[in-house]
């Protein structure tokens, strides 16, 4: 089963985790690609990392939710993971939803 990481937009993650870097490190250099870096071993972390892929918040369309846009786009499919991380507010911690993709349902009754 695979996991979907729903991120806020590229540049909000880009940017936090250069304030951060700047605040824990300051007046040193910091690497090009540093969020592109600490993602990364985020994912390999998250159980069967292999199977996690990393979707910012831009790439996805407006319209529907999240899970339905996942399946439709991405091919996500019944049981897979989606962690969805909100933008974090002030200093409050970015909020987490996790859900699953739905099992497939028979669009015929069963026999009884």
């Amino acid at each position: 089963m695979a996991t979907f990481l729903v991120l806020p937009p590229r540049e909000l993650l880009e940017h936090a985790v250069t304030e951060f870097a700047n605040r824990l490190l300051p007046g040193l250099p910091k690497p090009l690609g540093l969020s592109d870096v600490l993602l990364a071993h985020v994912v390999a972390s998250l159980p069967g990392g292999d199977g996690a892929y990393v979707i910012y918040r831009e790439e996805l369309p407006d319209t529907g939710d999240t899970v339905s846009v996942l399946v439709e786009a991405f091919g996500a499919e019944p049981g897979d993971r989606v962690l969805e991380i909100g933008a974090p507010r002030n200093l409050a911690s970015a909020s987490v939803r996790e859900s699953f993709v739905p099992g497939v349902v028979s669009a015929f009754p069963l026999a009884r």
